[in-house]
């Protein structure tokens, strides 16, 4: 109904890690991104919460923040730029065109690092705010450079990497690789352990990469 309603949603993705399926939050882009004029923000480190919460508390309409429970890594410099509706380009690049969002975000970055190593040249992209997209920052991905891989602690349907896909599709199609977690539940255990049962560490990102520029 368009009321100025803000919520904030914790232990987003499988950071409920012990707790198994029931307690796992893996649709929430998926649900959320189909009632209109809902503002889906998901930032991926301390600095850019921070942000996100006063751009949030800003802005008219209604919002959805998802966060996680484990400490995470400082990406940015407190003077980041942050604009809801913005991505953020981390590391400019020609190959590769790598997209990630909120909790993972620090295991894309890694996993630019690891594939730099590689040769590889990776533009690195926050994506932070699922809806509305940053459509033009995408589609000149799309243009620029003709690959994207998007990474996420969330369902492949219906998360970032298929809203990316629908953008793209639409407007100009690319090849795409998207890294998230599959159709099926996810299992409970250690948080990182669970990252890596769904290709989500740095490594496994950039092995993913490496053998979808190849194919």
């Amino acid at each position: 109904m368009k009321q100025n309603v803000k919520i904030v949603g914790r232990c987003c993705g499988l950071t409920y890690d012990q707790l198994g399926p029931t307690h796992h939050s893996i649709d929430d882009v998926a649900i959320i991104r189909t009632i209109p004029g809902v503002t889906i923000i998901n930032p991926g480190d301390p600095v850019t919460i921070r942000k996100a919460v006063l751009a949030m508390i800003s802005h008219v309409g209604p919002c959805y923040m998802k966060i996680g429970s484990p400490k995470m890594p400082v990406l940015y410099p407190n003077d980041v730029e942050f604009t809801l509706g913005k991505g953020i380009v981390m590391k400019d690049g020609r190959d590769v065109a790598l997209i990630g969002t909120g909790t993972v975000l620090s295991k894309a970055v890694a996993a630019a690092a690891l594939l730099e190593k590689e040769g590889i040249s990776v533009r690195l992209i926050d994506m932070h705010t699922v809806k509305p997209l940053d459509r033009e920052l995408i589609l000149s991905a799309a243009k620029e450079i003709g690959k994207i891989v998007t990474v996420e602690e969330h369902f492949i349907a219906g998360g970032l990497g298929s809203a990316i896909s629908e953008i793209c599709s639409q407007e100009y199609p690319v090849r795409m690789k998207m890294i998230g977690i599959g159709d099926h539940f996810a299992s409970n255990g250690p948080y990182e352990e669970l990252l890596r049962q769904h290709g989500l560490q740095p490594d496994q990102i950039r092995d993913t990469v490496i053998k979808f520029l190849s194919a």
